[in-house]
């Protein structure tokens, strides 16, 4: 799949989204746990990097926290980029991807936030030799994704894979806790906090939040499949 075809699928995306649900410009982005992770658990950020920023929800969100200085955000969707660029014009907004954010200099961030991005990438190794390259040392990733444990598995696949795996939808990988944390590790990121984000009737995971620290300089690139 081209670059040029994914920023089309997310540009139809946000279309629909805001003609049928309209957000608030003062909305706040429902998955602010790896957020408190962030204020909680890391030094405070000067510079902060939000990939796939979306409409600017979250970057409005970021710009309460103290010590923040400059946010910057990333967004594959022309039509999504320029509403954040209305909504939030204190933020520096580019038309970019996960995978190639050139823009971005190298060692310039002190926090990359990735809300519900993960799981929407083709290329996750890639993606996350970005973040290692424009993050400084001891930088902190903040992240927000799938989080599906065994009993979760079972019941999706029993219950609920047509409405899980919708082929038409956004979601192209399934991360689990140990997943999750593997991959990260491999690209020289050490969890510091992880938890769910929400549950189904107290044992199953909506999702997970997570924050990680990064440790070494490293680039890992692997075939994906």
């Amino acid at each position: 799949m081209t670059l040029s075809a994914i920023a089309d699928y997310y540009d139809r995306h946000w279309k629909r989204r805001m003609e049928k649900e309209p957000c608030r410009p003062d909305a706040n982005w429902r998955d602010q746990g790896a957020l408190r992770m962030l204020v909680e658990q890391a030094p405070p950020p000067a510079v902060v990097l939000d990939v796939g920023c979306g409409i600017g929800l979250t970057l409005q969100y970021l710009a309460t926290i103290p010590g923040v200085q400059r946010l910057i955000g990333v967004e594959p969707s022309p039509v999504a980029a320029e509403e954040a660029r209305q909504r939030f014009p204190q933020a520096e907004i580019h038309v970019g991807f996960a995978e190639a954010m050139d823009m971005i200099p190298t060692a310039s961030c002190d926090a990359v936030v990735a809300l519900a991005v993960l799981e929407h990438l083709y290329d996750t190794h890639r993606a996350l030799n970005e973040f290692n390259r424009v993050l400084k040392a001891g930088g902190s990733v903040a992240v927000y994704t799938t989080d599906f444990n065994l009993l979760k598995k079972v019941l999706v696949a029993l219950f609920a894979f047509e409405r899980c795996f919708d082929v038409g939808g956004g979601h192209i990988r399934f991360f689990t806790r140990s997943s999750l944390t593997a991959v990260m590790r491999e690209h020289g990121f050490e969890p510091v906090a992880m938890a769910w984000d929400g549950s189904y009737f107290g044992v199953m995971p909506t999702g997970q939040n997570a924050l990680f620290r990064k440790v070494r300089d490293v680039a890992v690139l692997r075939e994906t499949c």
